[in-house]
């Protein structure tokens, strides 16, 4: 499989920039695989587990759960900020 994605993303961009850019495309595609099926290994599981069964604490674990989800594209913007503005060199 890993072969056949090789050859084809070396016959559309072989010719525009060189072997780097199949390099980069392949272990972007490869990396983003893997996080694809750890993430399906642990979180499939745990969702089902957390959807089906009933404890005391469950509302304060899906509260957690549901605020992780909305973190990272509200939560980074004003980090990168600040990590932004601490980086400027002082006047």
């Amino acid at each position: 499989m890993i072969g056949w994605l090789a050859d084809q993303v070396q016959q559309v961009f072989g010719g525009l920039v060189g072997g780097d850019l199949v390099g980069i495309t392949l272990l972007s595609l490869m990396v983003s695989g893997l996080a694809t099926g750890l993430s399906l290994l642990i979180g499939l599981p745990l969702g089902t587990w957390l959807a089906l069964s009933r404890f005391r604490s469950r509302g304060l674990v899906l509260s957690v759960v549901n605020t992780g989800m909305a973190l990272p594209p509200v939560g980074c913007r004003p980090v990168r900020r600040v990590h932004a503005l601490a980086q400027r060199p002082a006047r």
